[in-house]
C-alpha cells in the first residue's frame, strides 16, 4: 500500500506531506480545506497509471484545474510528487503459480516513485520533466521506506532542453538477477534503459517498470495504482435502467447496482485481468456473496425490505429489480422507488462487498440517514485488508462519533495551502470518550482535538 505521500503544486497541494495508515483514513474538515483534492490526487495517480498523461490530466478537469494558481492569470508550472510504499506480494489477486514461487526471495516490495509534471510556457503542452523508480524486494516488513539507503533496482527518466527523453536503468544489487524474475527482460546482454524507451512511451508513467521486474512486482503495481476506484454514489445515477449485458460491479458514480444485485443471483464471478488497470466500466468483481447477506445490510437503511427479486426482461433486454415488503405476501415496489438514501446506501454496501479495490468514499453521509453512517464505516473496516487503506471525506458529526481516534486526519486550508495532521495520542483520546461519554464530535466541536 502507498504509505506516504509528499506533492507540491497541485492545486493546493503546496509542499504538502500526508501519512497513511492501514485501514480507515478519514479526512475531517471544513468545505474548502483540500479534502477533495487530497482524494482526487490519489485518483490523479490511478489515471497516470491507467493512461498515458494527457489523457490522465484531461480526466481530472484539465491542466487548469490542477496546477496551483498563481494570482489572476498565472499558474505554478510544476507538480512534484513522491510516493512511498510497500506491497506485500501475498495479497496480490490471483497471482500466478510461478510469481508465486517467488516469495521465497521476499514477500515485501519497497518502492519509491518521484515524478514532475510541467506545464509549458504557452500553456499548450504538458509533459514529464523527470521520472524516477525505485524498487526494493525484502523478506521482512520495512518500517520506513524512507530510511532506505540501498535500493535493488532504480529506472530513471529526464526530459532534455530540446525535448529528448533519457532512460536509465541500474542496479546496486549484486545477485538482482536471483531475486527478481527478468523473464523476457533479462539485463543479461540486453540494455533495460533501450528496453524502457521500446516498451514506454515518454506520457507513460515509470510505473510500468515493474513489468520488467517479474510477473509479481507488476501484478502488484497494477493493483495498487491501477485497479483503484474513488466512488461517490449520485442516487439518479443508480436509478438509470441497466441492460442485461452490462457487467457487474459498481462504477464511481454508483450505477451498476442492477447488474451487480443480478450478477449475485446467479451467482456469477468475473475473470481478472490482473495486468490491466480498470476503467469507468471495467471494475472488479471478484467477491461472490449471497443475496441475503446484501439484503441483511440494505435492511439497516430499509428496515421494512423483506426481500429483492431482480430479473432481466427478455423483451427489451433490461433488468428488473422490486422489492418486497414486510413479508412475502407484501406489496412490491419499483428499486428505483426508494429514497435517494437507501438506494445510495445500497449501492455503496454492494460496493464494499464486492471489491476490494476501494481508495475513496466522498462525504458518504450525504443522503445516508445518521444511524447508517456507523455501520458505512464498520463496513468499510471489515472489506479493507490488513495491508490496505481507504480515504473517506466528511464533516459529519455522525461520521466522526462513528470513527475512532487513530482514523482522523484533520485538514485544512492555512494559507492557501493544504494542509493535514494526526491525533498526536488517539489512545488517550479513546480513554477519554470511554470515561466522558462525550462522542469525538463534542472534543472536534470544542477545539480540543487539534492539539490532542
Amino acid at each position: 500500500m502507498i504509505r506516504q505521500i509528499k506533492v507540491d503544486g497541485f492545486r493546493t497541494l503546496s509542499d504538502f506531506t500526508l501519512d497513511l495508515l492501514p485501514g480507515l483514513n478519514i479526512l475531517l474538515g471544513p468545505n474548502g480545506g483540500g479534502k477533495t483534492t487530497i482524494i482526487m490526487f490519489f485518483s490523479f495517480i490511478n489515471d497516470i497509471y491507467s493512461k498515458n498523461l494527457s489523457e490522465a490530466i484531461s480526466t481530472v478537469g484539465g491542466a487548469g484545474h490542477i496546477f496551483r494558481k498563481k494570482g489572476a492569470d498565472d499558474y505554478q508550472r510544476t507538480i512534484s510528487a513522491e510516493i512511498r510504499g510497500t506491497v506485500n506480494i501475498k495479497d496480490i489477486d490471483y497471482l500466478p503459480t510461478r510469481a508465486r514461487n517467488l516469495l521465497s526471495r521476499g514477500k515485501f516490495i519497497d518502492y519509491k516513485y518521484t515524478f514532475s509534471i510541467e506545464l509549458s510556457a504557452d500553456r499548450e503542452d504538458v509533459y514529464y520533466n523527470s521520472q524516477e523508480l525505485v524498487v526494493r524486494r525484502s523478506k521482512r516488513r520495512t518500517s520506513s521506506v524512507g530510511n532506505i539507503k540501498k535500493w535493488d533496482y532504480k529506472f530513471s527518466r529526464t526530459r532534455t532542453a530540446d525535448g529528448t527523453v533519457i532512460s536509465t536503468a541500474e542496479s546496486e544489487h549484486p545477485d538482482v538477477n536471483s531475486i527478481f524474475d527478468f523473464t523476457g527482460y533479462a539485463p543479461r546482454g540486453k540494455n533495460l534503459a533501450s528496453t524502457l524507451d521500446q516498451f514506454l512511451d515518454p506520457e507513460d508513467s515509470l510505473l510500468h517498470a515493474a513489468r520488467f521486474l517479474g510477473t509479481d512486482v507488476h501484478y502488484s503495481f497494477a493493483q495498487n495504482f491501477g485497479r483503484r476506484v474513488l466512488y461517490n454514489p449520485q442516487p439518479e445515477s443508480i436509478r438509470q435502467p441497466e441492460d442485461s449485458a452490462k457487467s457487474p460491479g459498481i462504477r464511481p458514480d454508483g450505477s451498476g447496482l442492477y447488474a451487480s444485485l443480478l450478477a449475485i443471483k446467479r451467482k456469477k464471478t468475473r475473470a481478472i485481468r490482473a495486468q490491466r488497470p480498470i476503467n469507468r466500466d471495467d471494475i472488479p468483481f471478484i467477491r461472490a456473496t449471497p443475496l441475503e447477506r446484501l439484503e441483511d445490510y440494505f435492511r439497516l437503511a430499509f428496515p421494512a425490505l423483506f426481500s429483492i427479486d431482480v430479473t432481466n426482461d427478455p423483451f427489451d433486454n433490461q433488468i428488473r429489480a422490486r422489492v418486497t415488503i414486510d413479508t412475502a405476501e407484501g406489496p412490491q415496489l419499483p428499486l428505483a422507488s426508494l429514497s435517494d438514501g437507501t438506494l445510495k446506501w445500497m449501492s455503496l454496501a454492494t460496493a464494499l462487498i464486492t471489491t476490494r479495490h476501494v481508495i475513496g468514499i466522498e462525504e458518504p453521509e450525504n443522503f445516508i440517514h445518521p444511524n447508517v453512517q456507523g455501520h458505512a464505516l464498520q463496513l468499510i473496516r471489515e472489506s479493507t485488508r490488513e495491508d490496505s487503506f481507504v480515504l473517506v471525506s466528511s464533516h459529519s458529526q455522525s461520521i466522526m462519533d462513528a470513527a475512532r481516534p487513530g482514523e482522523i486526519v484533520f485538514v485544512q486550508l492555512d494559507g492557501s495551502k493544504t494542509r493535514a495532521s494526526r491525533i498526536k495520542d488517539p489512545e488517550a483520546i479513546a480513554d477519554l470518550i470511554n470515561e466522558s461519554g462525550f462522542g469525538l464530535s463534542f472534543f472536534y466541536m470544542s477545539g480540543a482535538l487539534q492539539d490532542a
